[in-house]
């Protein structure tokens, strides 16, 4: 499971670290969408089957609860017919500051019987 950065039809990009930014002003209280693409990690045709997305962890000491949601538009993927995680932000009550959540995604490979886990790293900059 490769999360990859969805920047336009057919254009994905590796995202640096596995991770996504959003940044918001102080105050916010508008929710905001981000959006991965999730894709199998080399030019294979390796279909990957039964995708699913962890609850959020949570940064130790940091709040809880901003990560609204994280849904999956489908459990297959492929090198070039990515999935798409849709992961809902709530930026209501937090102070200026940076704030940190994984969310875990795995997938059956077919003809594997292993499971392939991959951590996408979710920040959020208050201020």
């Amino acid at each position: 499971v490769r999360p990859v950065a969805n920047g336009g039809p057919g254009d994905f990009e590796p995202l640096p670290g596995d991770s996504t930014t959003a940044s918001v002003g102080p105050g916010s209280n508008s929710q905001l969408g981000l959006r991965v693409g999730v894709r199998n990690g080399s030019e294979t045709r390796l279909t990957l089957a039964g995708l699913r997305v962890s609850i959020p962890s949570h940064a130790p000491g940091q709040p809880t609860g901003w990560i609204t949601g994280a849904f999956l538009d489908r459990t297959t993927a492929t090198f070039s017919d990515p999935a798409e995680l849709a992961i809902a932000v709530d930026p209501s009550g937090l102070a200026v500051g940076r704030y940190e959540a994984t969310l875990a995604v795995s997938s059956e490979a077919a003809g594997l019987e292993e499971v392939v886990p991959r951590t996408l790293r979710v920040i959020l900059q208050v201020g």
